[in-house]
């Protein structure tokens, strides 16, 4: 466990930025690289993997992304004029937004306990981080252009046909319930759980769709469709709480945009 998150934990003094380290705020701790090295090696589905993603200095800007093409390069002679292209940037508006809410875990939690707390902040932290992140982005991917699908099989042709003709990259992120559909069904490709060979990405019913009970999908190319804009990784801080004394405060500064709306689909199954 790294030294940052021990201190913050074990001081609730530990706010203020020190002389000999760029992590340490008025506002809080950020523990980047602690937690970086968390989200990386824990084994809990995140979708900020599949999509782009940027670093940003400004709470908001635009960014420049191509859209979705296949359009190869010309040949030409070495005196003919160089062609252009037939694709142009998209320009995507973003606005960082700030997620925050408190840890179950007081100064007295930590004076108390026989454990690593330390470990404990740090898991609770990977999954807020990641259980943010799926939210947001799933947001993002149920404004795709809707299709609707009458059987299940129906959902090969949007794989196959609609977005095969756009890009070979592509990913069906299923509700459970519809996966359940899949697999009761014998639907998904023997035992790679995969579907005309795409893989598939399951989340529960109200991330990906609205209620339980849900029978969605978005199908298309992630990395195309969207990007996360990163403020400002976590930021933990001992804050004063009304009732329960002095909490510790988890933060996320982020935004997640559309980058092209033709790379993927939304389906839900009458």
């Amino acid at each position: 466990m790294g030294t940052y998150l021990s201190k913050l934990l074990r001081d609730v003094t530990f706010n203020t930025k020190q002389p000999d380290s760029n992590l340490y705020f008025e506002n809080g701790l950020v523990v980047s690289d602690e937690l970086n090295s968390a989200l990386e090696q824990s084994d809990k589905l995140r979708l900020f993997n599949y999509i782009s993603h940027y670093n940003s200095l400004s709470p908001l800007g635009d960014l420049k992304v191509l859209p979705l093409s296949n359009e190869p390069l010309k040949e030409v002679t070495p005196l003919d004029p160089t062609p252009k292209l037939d694709i142009e940037f998209n320009t995507v508006a973003y606005k960082i937004k700030n997620y925050r809410g408190y840890l179950p875990i007081s100064q007295e939690d930590v004076d108390d306990t026989d454990n690593a707390i330390e470990d404990v902040v740090l898991s609770m932290m990977t999954d807020k981080t990641i259980d943010t992140e799926n939210y947001y982005i799933a947001e993002q991917l149920k404004k795709a252009p809707q299709e609707s699908l009458s059987r299940l099989e129906d959902i090969k042709d949007i794989i196959n046909t609609k977005m095969g003709q756009k890009t070979t990259d592509i990913q069906v992120v299923m509700s459970t319930t519809l996966y359940n559909e899949y697999d009761q069904n014998n639907l998904l490709d023997n035992v790679l759980g995969t579907l005309s060979s795409r893989e598939v990405i399951v989340l529960p019913d109200e991330v990906i769709g609205n209620a339980v009970g849900d029978k969605v999908a978005f199908v298309g190319d992630l990395h195309a469709y969207a990007s996360f804009i990163d403020r400002q990784r976590d930021t933990l801080r001992w804050v004063d709480n009304s009732l329960y004394g002095i909490n510790l405060m988890l933060m996320l500064r982020f935004d997640d945009v559309i980058n092209d709306t033709n790379a993927g689909y939304y389906v839900t199954l009458d």
